[in-house]
């Protein structure tokens, strides 16, 4: 995958190593585990029951003391901030030392992002997201929007319902989501009008690592200048 999106999500979660979290990680994985705010429509306890039992497991699988980790506020570790059931299952010893090292190990955090984005489906040499614009005349906004961010339609028809493609996205054969991102209040500024792109898979599999566009947007664009200043 290109080094851009793991340099983007290595700063955007931690500005490389700067803040990896001060909470005790058993500490944070417990209390949401066992006293999760809860509400109506959200409880996640189940969720950090599950970290909480694949944390203690790395005290069998790796030697590391749980009681000694710190983390983010929900349990997420090292320079890619890495959940415990992510660390079991992607994290990988890129660079052979015989362990797996994501909070002092740059290398094995570079060869662990990667692993995950490979493990949920990236495909090689595919664009993140295109240019799009929108033809007024047979646009149909609400059913380009009604799946969210996954990629849905062709590209014959995420242009049948008015979304406007060019350039290289014109032989793209993977399926599209119309991306919609809010920049704030439009009757402020024109300058908050809502920014569209035309979103692939790839796109998609970065929204595996926080369910977010505006997460995928930010690496993209933070590995997107990183890129362009070591040029």
């Amino acid at each position: 995958m290109p080094a851009e999106i793991i340099v983007g999500i290595i700063g955007v979660e931690t500005i490389y190593g700067r803040d990896m979290g001060n909470f005790r990680v058993m500490d944070a994985l417990a209390t949401l585990a066992f006293d999760f705010p809860k509400t109506p429509k959200r409880d996640r306890s189940a969720f950090f029951r599950d970290e909480l039992e694949q944390f203690l497991s790395l005290k069998n699988r790796t030697g590391i003391d749980p009681l000694q980790l710190r983390g983010s506020y929900a349990g997420a570790m090292g320079l890619g901030q890495f959940m415990p059931s992510s660390w079991i299952k992607y994290a990988i010893d890129f660079d052979g030392d015989g362990k797996v090292d994501l909070f002092n190990s740059p290398v094995d955090a570079i060869g662990s992002v990667a692993n995950y984005f490979k493990s949920f489906g990236w495909k090689t040499g595919q664009p993140t997201h295109y240019p799009v614009s929108f033809d007024t005349a047979k646009l149909d906004k609400e059913a380009l929007l009604a799946p969210d961010i996954l990629p849905t339609f062709s590209p014959e028809s995420f242009q049948a319902k008015g979304a406007v493609l060019t350039g290289a996205a014109l032989s793209h054969t993977g399926p599209l989501a119309l991306i919609e991102l809010q920049n704030g209040d439009p009757a402020a500024s024109p300058a908050n009008a809502q920014h569209y792109v035309a979103g692939t898979e790839n796109f998609y599999v970065i929204t595996r690592y926080n369910w977010s566009s505006y997460y995928a947007m930010s690496v993209i664009d933070l590995g997107a200048e990183v890129k362009a200043a070591m040029r």
